[in-house]
This record gives C-alpha cells, sequence and structure tokens, in this order.
C-alpha cells in the first residue's frame, strides 16, 4: 500500500517530491514554447496573457516580480494534483495531518490520482468520511520556480485572471497554519484585482457585482447548512457523546434533500442552471462541506474588514503585513485570524 504505519508522512512527501521534481524538470522556458510550432496558437495566447498577468500583479501592489511562471509545463492528466479532504462520519470537521517546519494542513494533495484514492481508501477504513477533487493551479509558495500548466488553459478569461491573482497572491503573503484564512484571503484579493484589472464599471460593474453577490449569498447559505447539520449531528449524540454511523448517515441524508431544495431554489432566483449551480453540481459527503468551508471559511470578515478600513487594495495589504508582523511579535495565545478580526485601531 502507499501509505502503512509510521512510514505514512515520510511516504507521502517523498513522492510528492519525486512527483514535483518529475513537474519541475518537465518545464520548458515560455519563450522556447512560445516558438514551438508544434504548441496552438490558443496555448501561445494564455501563455502571453500569464505573463501579462505577472507583471500587472507585481506592478500593481509593487513587489519585486519572482520567477514564478516563467517557464511551462505540460501535463499528461488534466489536473496537476488531486486533494483529499477527510472529515468523521458524525460532525463536518476537516481531518488535520502536521508537518515539521510547514504546519497543520486540512487536506493532502496528490499529483498521483491513484495515490489520492488510495490515501482516501485508506482514511475510509479509520471511519473517516472522504473526498477527493482534482486541482488545476497550486501553488509552492516560493519554495520552487511554479511554471505555468496546460491545466490552466480550460479556464475562461474571468476564470484564469482570478485563478492567477489567487496563486500570485500566495507568493507575496502567507500565514503559517491558517489555510482557511490563506485561502480566503487570496480569494478575496484575487477576486477585486481582477475586477480592477478588467476596468469595469458602468452596466459591466453592476453585472459582475450582482453575479458575485449571488455567488456569495449561495456561499452563505452552505455555511449556514453546515451549522445545521453538525447541530443535528450534536443534537443526536446527546450527553454520551456517542453516534452510531447508520443513525448519522441517516441525518444526512435527510439534510441533504433539504439543502438541495434549497439550493435549486436560490439558484432558480439567480437565473444559475442546475449544471452551473454549487449545491448541486457538486457530490457532497461531510468532507466535501468541510473543504468548501476551508476555501470560504472567512471571505465575509475579510470583506466586512476592508471596506469598515476604507482602504485601497494595495494599502490593505500592508495592514494585514503589519498586523501579521506584530501578531508574530506578541505571540500571542491565539490564532491570527481572531488577532486580526478582533484588534483595534
Amino acid at each position: 500500500m502507499f501509505f502503512y504505519g509510521s512510514c505514512a508522512k515520510t511516504s507521502y512527501l517523498y513522492h510528492q517530491s519525486v512527483g514535483q521534481l518529475k513537474l519541475l524538470n518537465s518545464a520548458r522556458p515560455n519563450q522556447e514554447v512560445l516558438n514551438d510550432k508544434a504548441v496552438t496558437n490558443e496555448a501561445k495566447d494564455r501563455i502571453r496573457k500569464i505573463q501579462e498577468l505577472k507583471d500587472f500583479f507585481y506592478n500593481f501592489f509593487s513587489r519585486p516580480t519572482s520567477k514564478i511562471y516563467s517557464k511551462v509545463a505540460f501535463l499528461q492528466q488534466e489536473a496537476v494534483t488531486y486533494l483529499v479532504i477527510a472529515s468523521p462520519f458524525d460532525q463536518v470537521k476537516a481531518h488535520e495531518e502536521w508537518f515539521p517546519f510547514m504546519g497543520d494542513f486540512p487536506y493532502l494533495g496528490f499529483f498521483s490520482e491513484e495515490h489520492a484514492k488510495e490515501w482516501a481508501g485508506q482514511l475510509e477504513e479509520k471511519g473517516l468520511i472522504t473526498y477527493v477533487r482534482p486541482v488545476y493551479a497550486y501553488s509552492t509558495l516560493g519554495y520552487f520556480e511554479d511554471p505555468i500548466l496546460s491545466s490552466f488553459f480550460h479556464w475562461n478569461h474571468w476564470e484564469l485572471v482570478n485563478v492567477i491573482f489567487h496563486e500570485l497572491f500566495h507568493t507575496i503573503f502567507f500565514i503559517k497554519d491558517e489555510v482557511d484564512l490563506n485561502e480566503s484571503l487570496a480569494d478575496y484579493f484575487g477576486e477585486e484585482l481582477a475586477k480592477l484589472y478588467f476596468k469595469f464599471d458602468g452596466e459591466k460593474l453592476i453585472e459582475i457585482e450582482k453575479k458575485i453577490a449571488m455567488s456569495q449569498k449561495i456561499a452563505a447559505m452552505i455555511r449556514q447548512k453546515v451549522d445545521v447539520l453538525n447541530a443535528r449531528y450534536a443534537d443526536a449524540k446527546g450527553d454520551n457523546s456517542g453516534l452510531d454511523r447508520a443513525r448519522a448517515q441517516q441525518i444526512y441524508l435527510e439534510f441533504e434533500k433539504e439543502f438541495k431544495l434549497e439550493g435549486r431554489q436560490m439558484c432558480a432566483e439567480g437565473k444559475i442552471a442546475d449544471e452551473d449551480c454549487l449545491p448541486l453540481e457538486r457530490k457532497w459527503n461531510n468532507a466535501a462541506f468541510a473543504a468548501f468551508l476551508t476555501y470560504d471559511q472567512e471571505s465575509d470578515r475579510i470583506r466586512g474588514l476592508h471596506k469598515s478600513l476604507k482602504l485601497d487594495l494595495p494599502h490593505f495589504l500592508q495592514h494585514l503585513e503589519m498586523k501579521y508582523q506584530k501578531y508574530k511579535e506578541d505571540g500571542p495565545n491565539e490564532t491570527f485570524v481572531a488577532y486580526l478580526m478582533g484588534s483595534k485601531e
């Protein structure tokens, strides 16, 4: 088996290192790819666009550029990695893994879909519920020279700009041990910068703002429903803190019917087709909900903080950096997000 006993983390790191090295070694300089007649014009257009977005990003925040996206890697599979998220069967809560020097992570990523499914199977044998999803972009946070990936090319223009800005944000600001906050910050900065990049105004800006507002409304509904599900699990456990798996499954199935009904109604209100409706198009379970929270947990609070500070985007980043530096100096017994949101100017 791919994972076994106390060697699990060592084995994981080894296979990830091999996968990362293979990816990096297969990458070719951008200009070489652009000069290659065998590469499609569509792919070349995307490479040029990503170069433009990279320059825009670092210039906008007045930061020195990095070597990220200076090369291109063409993958042998659709996704670059596969994430495995696990959760208890009687609670929506991400199962975390700890790694030296890197901290805690509520998921593990695998370059091989086979290894991802194998790891998921072993977690399920331990009684956990799992969710495996493909990933088309990721950042090594400056540890390696991340290349442009062929998996980027399937996104539309708006999605590509958001994702590139999201990943680039990780290269200039990252908080140890707080994956939820890191992802929410990158999502927020990526989306806000995308609106500035496209120079939306008038009716187009109103249209985009409406779509974003509907996405936020749906996300808020999902978060609220997770609270409902966890409350039902807790009520069923009672004082003895015990809940058998069959009863937990019954609770979940009853909940899922309600969740999808409300999701369908909300998407219909926003004129979103079923195949594009997040509550409907994803195969949900406890782990899938935990995965969603990882990427959306702090979005509303970040948006509220930015609005209350009345700062432009570069100065909002400077504010976060200043707070994080003071947080490390103070050494408080709380998370940075708690420190940030609870701090007073």
